[in-house]
């Protein structure tokens, strides 16, 4: 649970649509992440990040049989990189990657910045960063996307289908939509911007674009067919300005 108002909420929203950080309590940053550092890293390697921050207590306990209520993921995850050194790399550079700056690991958490650090990832503020970190990259805040095997070592390099994400009905024809799909049918439908821009973005801007110009798509094409005589009964018309799904 995030714990956060609907007010809260709003301006976590407004700050990721313009690329803005988000400030979590004990001084931890959110930095924005654009498609061309995203990109430089590579895409298996954004997966592979995502993954292991978000990653579900419920599943380690599944895979290493040991279930205890006074032990969080954050716990889980802070002692797998203690004793584990293949852990503490990736985590440590998956946290460096969305926080843009160097992380340590201490005995009660991630210092950020230098080794002795009071800005820290902690037990306190991890759930609210992977909130705002599934929400930053598109991805379902109630529910996760990851797993893991017996080891918690090796990640999955999947994210949640965007366009299952995106509520666009699925084809025969055209069962999946990758990211160059979006990128491709944002710069060909866009009139000011072209794939040097996309760079720019952020996943969450990408994501936004994309959304709201299929809404505009369909509120024109839907407008047209009432205009030409379709029946008000089988088509249903919503402006381009309500909330994106």
């Amino acid at each position: 649970m995030n714990n956060l108002t609907e007010t809260e909420i709003l301006d976590i929203e407004c700050k990721l649509l313009v690329g803005r950080p988000i400030k979590l309590s004990g001084g931890a940053c959110l930095r924005a992440v654009t498609i061309g550092e995203i990109f430089d890293v590579d895409l298996s390697t954004y997966h592979k990040y995502l993954n292991i921050l978000c990653i579900n207590k419920e599943q380690i306990e599944d895979v290493i049989n040991i279930k205890d209520d006074n032990i969080s993921t954050f716990d889980y995850l802070l002692l797998n990189c203690i004793y584990e050194e293949n852990i503490r790399k990736i985590v440590l550079s998956a946290f460096e990657f969305f926080i843009k700056e160097n992380v340590y690991i201490g005995e009660y958490g991630f210092h950020i910045g230098s080794a002795v650090s009071e800005r820290t990832i902690n037990r306190d503020n991890f759930n609210l960063f992977v909130w705002a970190l599934k929400k930053s990259n598109c991805l379902a805040t109630d529910s996760t996307n990851i797993l893991t095997d017996k080891r918690v070592s090796e990640y999955l390099k999947q994210v949640e289908s965007l366009k299952a994400d995106m509520n666009i009905k699925q084809t025969s024809n055209n069962a999946d939509i990758e990211i160059t799909d979006i990128i491709s049918s944002i710069c060909c439908r866009h009139p000011n911007m072209n794939f040097k821009d996309i760079l720019e973005l952020t996943m969450y801007q990408l994501i936004d674009v994309f959304k709201r110009l299929h809404k505009i798509d369909e509120y024109y094409t839907n407008l047209d067919a009432l205009i030409h005589g379709a029946s008000g009964d089988g088509v249903e018309l919503k402006h381009y300005t309500n909330k994106l799904k």
